[in-house]
């Protein structure tokens, strides 16, 4: 009888890893009633990545202050998103278009201020850097992080219990990848990340699209 090698051994644990984290967490926290344990998988996965991460990464490196012109693509793509997200709401939506900031302002600007550092950076730790660092050895190709990455970051969101919020996060989740991909070996990588993932977020809560990324129950 024979046994896998350590390599393979240590391929079939990141796929294991993959898929326990992001593919089987997002069924429990839809499905099991109870916001105390939702909150304790997602602060549990969050701890265990930020714990494996410290083998594969240096954390100065990751925050270290970004080459100068890092804002421009994520800027630009973001700017992209707004407009094809404003003209989706008013055309196909025009009931909710902009109702975030029209009637409940308030929540929407404090969802502007504490989304970027309650939801996009864990997001971001998680989605992209653990992904493609702490598993390297899955990954024969280039490309194929970016779609893993992708693939569940968007299967991620069906704890929204809504084909939109799946949707438009794998698409999203091509465009944050490949941001990673390019910016990975830069100090900073994790900078254009959340500009971006916070430019795409704060859109779609800010034009009516917002109601798709509320927990069902």
């Amino acid at each position: 009888m024979s046994f896998p090698s350590s390599a393979a051994a240590g391929r079939i644990r990141s796929a294991l890893e993959i898929f326990l984290l992001l593919g089987l967490v997002p069924l429990l926290v839809l499905f099991w009633e109870g916001h105390l344990f939702r909150r304790l998988v997602l602060l549990a996965g969050c701890l265990y990545v930020v714990c494996r991460l410290r083998r594969h990464i240096s954390w100065s490196v990751l925050f270290r202050r970004p080459p100068s012109g890092w804002w421009r693509g994520p800027l630009l793509r973001g700017l992209l998103v707004l407009v094809l997200a404003l003209a989706y709401a008013a055309f196909l939506e025009p009931d909710a278009f902009l109702d975030l900031p029209r009637r409940r302002t308030s929540l929407w600007l404090l969802i502007l201020l504490l989304y970027p550092l309650l939801s996009v950076l864990p997001q971001e730790i998680i989605f992209r850097v653990w992904v493609f660092e702490a598993h390297q050895s899955l990954w024969v190709s280039p490309l194929l992080p970016i779609l893993v990455s992708a693939l569940f970051f968007g299967w991620a969101h069906i704890i929204y219990a809504g084909w939109f919020a799946v949707a438009t996060t794998t698409l999203g989740g091509l465009a944050l990848a490949w941001n990673y991909r390019q910016n990975r070996s830069r100090p900073g990588a994790v900078w254009p990340l959340c500009l971006e993932h916070s430019l795409y977020g704060r859109t779609m809560f800010s034009v009516g699209l917002g109601r798709y990324f509320f927990v069902a129950r």
